[in-house]
């Protein structure tokens, strides 16, 4: 009896400690949860009226007091948006995919200032970037009519007129105080990382303009090697594109595939110089054996120059193939029938079209070369989906809010799931559904709480969503091995083992399984690390 009754004390001791332990971690999770669902929340009533107060706070302090200097801790533009979003909670602005459509139109701006620049500077800086691209535009106009009427007047055997010679003067002396007043104030910050290539790019415009006005160039080469960087100058206005998403895009896309098209035409012109080389080999033995040679042969076959462009001329569309085909039919008529056609045939239909597709695909890596464009495409097509939930919610809601019922309802129109589909939101549970996005128990979805959870269903899980899982059950774990080892001892102590101390607190059990995962994890990081020392020693 004794025996039967001690086994019901412990079996309801051990439901009890279960049933405390599930109400924790269940009341933890929701905690956990609605914390962070609070912290989108608070963000998302933010998100649109932060950045306009902070830059209105900003002209009010550049109008009252314009000698105001940043504050020397604002480190990059992304930390000073953080602060002034959430300056109590940094880390709620860890959960935000991309930065506000404003923030990257003052990028450029914020990122040549330093701490020590004044409001009044960098507003002087906007203003002579303005000034600049007009500079520019309207050089990129005069070096046309330039060109146009220089040609006009050689024609006609007349010296280049006066007054083009003037305003081509003014230009140059106006780009070289515009470098001057820009190096005067920014100093080293013209050499930064971001800021060096332009910089460079801009100094070799400005000295080629000087150059070609104050030294007398007679060879034709040099000549025209220095009027192609003068044309060039209308590219100093590419690195200002902020506002203008497809040209900037056009430009992001063309240099980050510069790379793989100067391989492309590596690997292309070894292709045509390796088949140009065969030829050539037969047109020797035919020019030496032969006694009559076709002329025409030797035009487009006599050097190497000429046989990889008569090549090159067959695979772009420079001049028909059958043309470039027939003197080499005069050495063997089936024989170089049959090998130009395969030639055309694996190079237009097996290597271009190759290189084309990872042409495209190098063109499309722009995150590379240009970020804050990948950031606001990202940061449109998070607020473009967030309109979508809006729209969603307020043809789902009743009275602006949303109950079971109504969304069991909803989620069986076609339309509407196709929607969800589309947006990549993927619903197999209704009333999981239902109680993830009733984060007040109060039996009704608001608008914030249906955009919010609807957000984070879309496309797969994250990595931290992974992360906090693996914590979870991490945490889980260990709680269930505490309350098993302290449900052994107790069934131990009632046996009357031999032998057996006091048993131990189930928090003591806690601390022990928590000391070994911790543990465990050390060792594993310190396994990863030696891999990676390993790894790195044999690529060196």
């Amino acid at each position: 009896d004794f025996s039967t009754h001690l086994r019901k004390d412990m079996s309801k001791l051990f439901q009890e400690e279960m049933g405390r332990l599930r109400a924790d971690l269940s009341h933890q999770l929701q905690t956990e949860l609605s914390k962070h669902l609070q912290v989108h929340q608070t963000h998302l009533q933010r998100h649109a009226s932060s950045l306009e107060q902070f830059m209105e706070r900003l002209d009010g302090m550049r109008e009252h007091q314009p000698t105001i200097s940043i504050p020397a801790e604002t480190a990059s533009p992304s930390a000073r948006i953080a602060e002034v979003k959430n300056p109590c909670d940094s880390s709620a602005s860890l959960d935000v995919i991309g930065v506000s459509t404003a923030s990257s139109s003052q990028s450029e701006m914020t990122r040549m200032s330093s701490p020590e620049l004044d409001r009044s500077v960098m507003f002087s800086l906007k203003a002579s970037r303005v000034i600049t691209n007009v500079l520019v535009f309207l050089n990129s106009i005069f070096i046309g009519i330039q060109v146009q009427i220089n040609v006009a007047r050689a024609r006609e055997g007349l010296p280049e007129s006066q007054w083009v010679f003037q305003v081509d003067v003014f230009f140059a002396v106006a780009f070289v105080l515009e470098f001057m007043w820009r190096v005067a104030v920014l100093r080293r910050r013209l050499w930064g990382k971001g800021e060096r290539v332009w910089t460079l790019f801009e100094v070799a415009l400005i000295l080629t303009s000087v150059f070609e006005l104050v030294v007398p160039v007679y060879d034709v080469s040099l000549l025209r090697a220095v009027r192609v960087l003068k044309v060039a100058r209308h590219l100093r206005g590419a690195r200002r594109m902020k506002h203008w998403h497809e040209l900037r895009l056009i430009l992001a896309s063309m240099l980050s595939s510069v790379r793989t098209l100067a391989w492309a035409g590596i690997f292309l012109s070894s292709v045509l110089y390796s088949v140009a080389v065969f030829i050539m080999m037969d047109v020797e033995a035919h020019v030496r054996t032969s006694p009559n040679v076709d002329e025409l042969l030797l035009d487009l076959y006599g050097t190497v120059q000429a046989s990889m462009l008569s090549l090159f001329m067959a695979i772009t569309g420079g001049n028909d193939w059958e043309y470039l085909m027939r003197p080499l039919q005069t050495m063997n008529h089936y024989f170089y029938m049959l090998f130009f056609v395969l030639f055309v045939f694996i190079t237009i239909f097996g290597i271009m079209n190759v290189l084309t597709a990872i042409y495209c695909n190098a063109a499309s890596c722009v995150q590379a070369v240009d970020r804050e464009l990948v950031i606001l495409e990202q940061t449109e097509e998070s607020s473009a989906a967030e309109g979508e939930l809006r729209a969603l919610f307020q043809v789902c809601s009743t009275n602006g809010n949303l109950d079971l019922k109504t969304l069991r309802s909803q989620l069986a129109n076609p339309l509407i799931v196709d929607l969800l589909r589309f947006m990549e939101v993927e619903i197999n549970n209704v009333a999981g559904l239902f109680k993830m996005l009733d984060v007040r128990g109060d039996g009704c979805v608001g608008v914030e709480e249906f955009v919010v959870g609807m957000m984070r269903l879309r496309g797969t899980a994250r990595s931290m969503d992974m992360t906090l899982m693996m914590q979870q059950q991490v945490e889980l774990c260990t709680q269930v091995s505490a309350l098993a080892s302290f449900t052994a001892q107790n069934f131990e102590a009632l046996r009357g083992v031999e032998n057996r101390g006091t048993v131990d607190r189930i928090e003591d059990l806690k601390e022990l399984d928590v000391a070994k995962h911790r543990a465990n994890a050390e060792r594993s990081f310190a396994r990863k690390e030696l891999l990676m020392k390993e790894r790195g020693r044999s690529f060196r």
